[in-house]
């Protein structure tokens, strides 16, 4: 997804490094996880990185789309803009049903349950 000048431009001014978009869904919502990568001598005001946090975040919503639509088993996409590198990375992930080892054993039935205490 092409990143707006506008946002880069900001982005540079601030001296943020890299800009990491979390998608997860699954359950009938898209979440959205923003973060940045500042160097460690960035002594930027929060009002200024929050509101540039919201400009990021209602741009991530409108071109990405994400509804975060599914069956209940959680998935999500990161993404990565590398504004010293000039790159942009994509990994998508998801947790999946894992079956163990099935264990079988003879069962029991009792004939004489004791009453319950309720």
């Amino acid at each position: 997804m092409t990143l707006p000048k506008a946002i880069y431009d900001e982005a540079k001014e601030l001296t943020i490094k890299k800009i990491y978009l979390s998608f997860s869904g699954g359950h009938d919502e898209g979440f959205l996880d923003i973060n940045f990568d500042f160097p460690p001598q960035t002594n930027e005001p929060f009002k200024r990185v929050e509101a540039f946090h919201d400009k990021v975040k209602t741009w991530a919503y409108e071109a990405f789309q994400y509804s975060g639509a599914g069956d209940g088993s959680e998935y999500g996409d990161d993404f990565v803009y590398d504004l010293v590198e000039g790159t942009f990375s994509a990994k998508e992930w998801w947790y999946a049903r894992k079956e163990g080892e099935e264990s079988v054993t003879i069962m029991s039935v009792d004939s004489n349950p004791k009453p319950s205490s309720n």
